[in-house]
């Protein structure tokens, strides 16, 4: 940051070419080479083919990306990124608070996975892949988080088939008690004594209203001759 508060350019520049690498990575960027294989006649021309494949490079460009490494990431990226793949290795390293030794990590996650030693190679701050590993390796990772999801979606929809069947199991108890009540009240309602009780129920709540009423009376008028008699204690004082 000095120096590019001091204006230097080549510090600006290598900035420039930094971001532009980081850009890179992140596009991860696909180049196409087209090359013309028909003659005049709409035959298949092998030799201009093999001209054109020899004078572009593309035939050694394509050893080198078989024979070496294409594929790389960071440590903590593979580790984060494939653990999945390791319930053990997963558990051990799941805290994101504790820091970790990366290499020692992806080490186990490697003999975990059981691949050819051959086909990745552990750097000291990337893992470098043989060309079709990381897509196998990514294929695995996505089986393994089907499953879980598959297994997630079974445990959430049981839980709500399981609440459902409770609400259903309340409804029918309430629907039942319902059904009970009212096939006992039809039966009664034909009864005499039931007609009879029907009849004198409002007069035996007069009678209780008025016992209560009574009983009402009584503790007021108590109430008022131990006002009285606590008036005249006072008065006497």
């Amino acid at each position: 940051m000095a120096a590019v508060r001091r204006h230097s350019q080549s510090i600006a520049v290598k900035l420039q070419a930094d971001a532009l690498v980081n850009l890179m990575r992140r596009a991860r960027p696909v180049f196409l080479q087209c090359v013309s294989a028909k003659a005049d006649g709409g035959n298949f021309d092998v030799a201009a083919l093999r001209v054109q494949l020899h004078s572009t490079q593309i035939l050694p460009a394509l050893q080198l990306h078989r024979t070496g490494y294409p594929e790389h990431m960071t440590l903590s990226d593979f580790r984060c990124h494939f653990q999945a793949l390791s319930p053990p290795i997963m558990k051990r390293y799941a805290s994101m608070f504790v820091s970790h030794d990366e290499r020692k990590a992806v080490e186990e996650l490697l003999v975990e996975l059981d691949l050819d030693r051959r086909s990745i190679v552990v750097g000291s701050s990337r893992v470098f892949m043989k060309r079709g590993v990381l897509r196998y390796l990514e294929q695995q990772r996505d089986r393994q988080v089907t499953g879980w999801l598959l297994h997630l979606q079974a445990a959430c929809m049981a839980h709500l088939a399981r609440q459902r069947y409770r609400r259903l199991k309340v409804q029918q108890m309430a629907v039942s008690c319902v059904q009970r009540n009212l096939r006992a009240l039809w039966v009664v309602s034909k009864w005499s004594w039931w007609k009879l009780f029907c009849r004198i129920r409002p007069q035996l709540d007069v009678n209780m209203e008025n016992e209560r009423l009574r009983v009402k009376e009584d503790e007021v008028s108590a109430l008022r001759r131990r006002l009285q008699k606590s008036e005249r204690e006072r008065n006497e004082l």
